[in-house]
Order: C-alpha cells, then sequence, then structure tokens
C-alpha cells in the first residue's frame, strides 16, 4: 500500500463524509453523497449510512472531493442548546 493510500484510509475510513461526483442529476449539478466511507480498492470506494454496512458504491473515477463532515448526535445538539441552570447560592 503507498503513503498516500495509507494517510487516506488513517484519515477519511470510518467518517461520515461528503462526496461531491461527476456524475450528473437530472438538474444538471453534481451528485452529493452523504455518507460513512466505509472501504475502498482499486475502483471503488464503499459508502454506508451507517458504520457497519455498506449501501452503496461509488466508483474513484468519478470523485472529484470528500470532506469530512462534523456530525453532532440529536441529545448532544440539545444538551448544547439548553441554558445553563443558575444555582441557588448565585441567585442569592
Amino acid at each position: 500500500m503507498s503513503t498516500r493510500n495509507s494517510l487516506f484510509l488513517t484519515t477519511l475510513v470510518g467518517e461520515f463524509v461528503e462526496i461531491l461526483a461527476t456524475y450528473e442529476t437530472s438538474a444538471k449539478m453534481p451528485l452529493v453523497i452523504h455518507g460513512y466511507l466505509l472501504d475502498m480498492d482499486d475502483d471503488f470506494y464503499y459508502i454506508g449510512n451507517n458504520p457497519l454496512e455498506v449501501r452503496s458504491v461509488v466508483k474513484k473515477d468519478h470523485v472529484t472531493f470528500i470532506e469530512i463532515m462534523q456530525t453532532v448526535d440529536t441529545n448532544t445538539a440539545m444538551l448544547e442548546e439548553m441554558p445553563v441552570p443558575v444555582k441557588e447560592e448565585e441567585s442569592n
């Protein structure tokens, strides 16, 4: 395995990513794919809706951009948005 592939695997495999592919949609826009990048071989990237199951495959030749997306659990997001409670001793 080349150093380049090793860096790619170490950095991106297992992450929730956004992939921009050159397949054109009916609106003549590039196809945007979201999912977990689970594996790759010489020709394809394997994508899943979760970190355990491959659900789609994208040909490497058609990929122009890959970005790791920040995923936030809905419970974590709710906790982050809650106001910080005031302690009784501070309110007196």
